[in-house]
């Protein structure tokens, strides 16, 4: 489900959570699809599991989440695209980052 959230500064953001559908989880391949995605935009993009963030234009930084299939991932961007890039971001998901 789509939310807008007011950030500091008076700007919003919006948002999405999201499940990982892959079998194994959040490895190396899908994450480095993700940064690959993400590596043109101008939008600030992070993900969150529970009460830790990772900057999702950083490899190290979403593996250190260590997100297992199941797991429920909240997406926040912000920035000039921010609609289209979660758009991408959540299809990416539920693609499985197109991995069988």
């Amino acid at each position: 489900m789509l939310s807008t959230l007011r950030v500091m500064g008076g700007g919003e953001m919006v948002s999405e959570e999201v499940t990982v559908l892959n079998l194994l989880g959040l490895h190396a391949r899908p994450i480095a699809k993700l940064v690959k995605t993400l590596s043109g935009s101008g939008d600030s993009v992070s993900l969150w599991k529970g009460d830790h963030s990772a900057d999702a234009k950083d490899i190290y930084q979403i593996m250190m989440l260590d997100a297992k299939c199941g797991d429920q991932l909240k997406v926040c961007v912000d920035g000039p695209d921010e609609s289209k890039t979660l758009e991408t971001v959540v299809e990416l998901f539920r693609a499985k980052f197109n991995e069988t």
